[in-house]
């Protein structure tokens, strides 16, 4: 079948008018400014422009300095060019106009607050599921790390609220989409924001902004929770950090830092920001609670506007646990799977085998050593919440599909790439007769939340929305199945006995570390309730 003729396409915003191109049926618009702002300030939006502006580029990333290659086989990175003028989004749609509006789809990209961008891997690309859901697809890059995250707030009203400088573009950018969106064929009252990782945490953050209200109106979170991170205490600000920044730089006036070379400034923070982080202080690195973000809701006031949200929240089976199972596991007998767990969990291997048995039976046992709780675990919390809150719908999904590559467990991001319809980027995932049934299922589901605010479509068993106490969670593996309540023995009895860190989870250390007797005494109530469910 061959490929249609690739064509200019014209299409005036509210400042000027943008000249994209086509893909066959999708028209693609890279590289549009959505707004700009001075260094630590609040963005403003973009000044209009005459003649037209040719969007056939991406735009910047934030500056970051942190490319480096990586394992092509499970994440294909695209380098790209990096400047503090980074606020730029990305759009595909396969209708202009506003004659017939289709949800919109707002991508807000992973690494945390510190890397990244919205075009960083090759799967974020929209054009397949722009064409195969018939929806609008955003990506957008924003400001990071110090550029985004640094509070410079007791040094003068113009940097009140610098601390959340990069969450204020995102903000900015839903304000461009509300006004311009429909110019494009979407629909500015049906705008879903979803993100991964660093991106979830985002979509958390923005249910927690008032000033993103009404700016989207569906939510999902994918592998965006964690338990480790706290919001910066009330009574901390950025008076510390930024007055070593002045010291180590010699400078006499905060305004130096506005101009002072990324670079510089960059390596000035990494001299002294770990002095100041092993005392407890404030380092910036993360949004800010203020009157303008109201902080985590799992231990802020909720914002009343985003219990009206449906929300969609999921983690991957085995997210950072990169401990490795012995080679050629499924080729070992009961006896050899259950010595490889008693090197990671000696006396307690039965338990840990029995509850991970009950909750995947599908799965090896070997695998039990690389299930994660350190996201699974405050997910359901935090989801859970928000269902006894009794407003918006909340469903649930765990990404379990193992490559048949080097039999890996689902690991952090692997699910992103069957959402845009793009696992066929990411050579470890192709497997005939599994993929494009997989990528199906999760598209569609992405897709119909976005449209109806419930994921249920007919390739799909049911799936119930939450309630305070069922997740009726979606199992998205090569058989998708409903499961309620399937994991929470294996998750409390984990989380009590050999609870993750970011930096054990990273580096796929053993669970040798575990808690002290009276720690696993206290407890011991809390699974056996668990087990009673």
């Amino acid at each position: 079948m061959g490929r249609e003729t690739t064509r200019a396409v014209v299409v005036t915003t509210a400042k000027g008018a943008l000249k994209g191109y086509t893909s066959d049926d999708v028209n693609i618009f890279l590289g549009i400014p959505y707004a700009r702002s001075k260094r630590f300030q609040m963005p403003r939006p973009v000044e209009p422009w005459t003649g037209v502006r040719a969007c056939y580029s991406y735009g910047f990333g934030s500056p970051t300095g942190a490319h480096l290659p990586g394992d092509e086989t499970m994440m294909p990175l695209r380098f790209w060019p990096e400047h503090e003028n980074c606020q730029y989004l990305n759009i595909w749609t396969r209708r202009l106009g506003t004659a017939e509006k289709r949800p919109v789809l707002v991508w807000l990209h992973g690494g945390g607050y510190s890397v990244g961008s919205g075009m960083e891997h090759m799967y974020y690309d929209g054009e397949n599921l722009c064409r195969g859901n018939d929806v609008v697809v955003v990506t957008l890059n924003h400001r990071l790390n110090i550029l985004g995250y640094l509070d410079l707030s007791p040094f003068g009203e113009k940097y009140a609220n610098s601390g959340n400088a990069g969450n204020a573009d995102i903000v900015a950018a839903l304000q461009w989409i509300h006004e311009n969106i429909a110019a494009f064929g979407g629909d500015p009252d049906c705008v879903t924001i979803f993100g991964q990782s660093g991106g979830g945490a985002k979509v958390r953050d923005l249910l927690q902004t008032p000033a993103a209200d009404g700016l989207y109106h569906r939510a999902i979170v994918q592998s965006g929770v964690i338990a480790s991170l706290a919001d910066t205490p009330p009574d901390q600000n950025g008076r510390e950090i930024v007055t070593a920044l002045l010291q180590d730089l010699s400078f006499d006036s905060v305004a130096q830092l506005e101009t002072v070379p990324y670079a510089r400034l960059s390596e000035s923070y990494d001299r002294v920001a770990p002095e100041i982080l092993a005392r407890g202080g404030y380092i910036g690195g993360a949004p800010l609670p203020n009157d303008w973000y109201w902080g985590d809701s799992m231990t802020h006031p909720v914002n009343p506007y985003s219990l009206t949200v449906p929300t969609m929240i999921g983690t991957v089976f085995a997210e950072f646990s990169y401990t490795v199972a012995p080679e050629g596991k499924y080729a070992l007998s009961e006896a050899e799977q259950m010595a490889f767990l008693r090197s990671q969990y000696a006396d307690q291997a039965e338990t840990v085998a029995a509850l991970f048995r009950a909750a995947y039976p599908e799965k090896n046992l070997c695998d039990a050593a690389a299930a994660d709780e350190f996201m699974r675990a405050p997910s359901l919390r935090y989801g859970l919440q928000r269902a006894a809150a009794g407003g918006a719908p909340v469903y649930f999904y765990l990404f379990s599909y193992e490559t048949n590559m080097e039999q890996t467990p689902a690991w952090h991001l692997i699910e992103i790439p069957f959402v845009f319809r793009n696992a066929h980027m990411v050579p470890r995932l192709i497997e005939a007769g599994v993929t494009d049934r997989l990528e199906d299922q999760m598209a569609n589901a992405w897709a119909a939340f976005a449209e109806t605010g419930n994921p249920w479509h007919p390739g799909l068993p049911a799936w119930p929305s939450a309630t305070a106490e069922d997740d009726n969670t979606m199992v998205f593996d090569r058989q998708v199945r409903l499961a309620n309540r399937f994991d929470r023995a294996f998750q409390t009895y984990m989380t009590a006995h050999f609870p993750q860190s970011i930096i054990t989870a990273a580096v796929g250390n053993s669970h040798e570390d575990a808690l002290s007797e009276e720690e696993r005494a206290q407890n011991e109530t809390r699974l056996q309730t668990t087990l009673k469910d």
